[in-house]
């Protein structure tokens, strides 16, 4: 009864009041989200740059890249021709 007062007395549809209550749960979760991510912050930044920079330095991982970036090269080649 008080949701039907609510939702007439304010000329707002009940899809409205849905609608507004999900932007606000969205806009919460968008919230935490931020302040946990910040307080991971730049400790964990570091820590996956430089995991990352590892695995690049990897040599089996350099030369998987070689060839994937060879069978591509063959691909596009083959695909739209040789552009010189």
């Amino acid at each position: 009864m008080v949701y039907c007062r609510l939702v007439m007395g304010t000329g707002m549809s009940s899809s409205g009041l849905i609608r507004g209550a999900f932007v606000i749960r969205f806009a919460a979760g968008i919230a935490v989200g931020y302040v946990l991510g910040s307080r991971a912050g730049r400790e964990r930044y570091e820590q996956i740059k430089r995991w990352s920079q590892r695995v690049g330095d990897n040599p089996a991982i350099q030369g998987a890249a070689g060839l994937v970036r060879a069978q591509v090269s063959g691909v596009t080649h083959k695909l739209f021709g040789h552009k010189d």
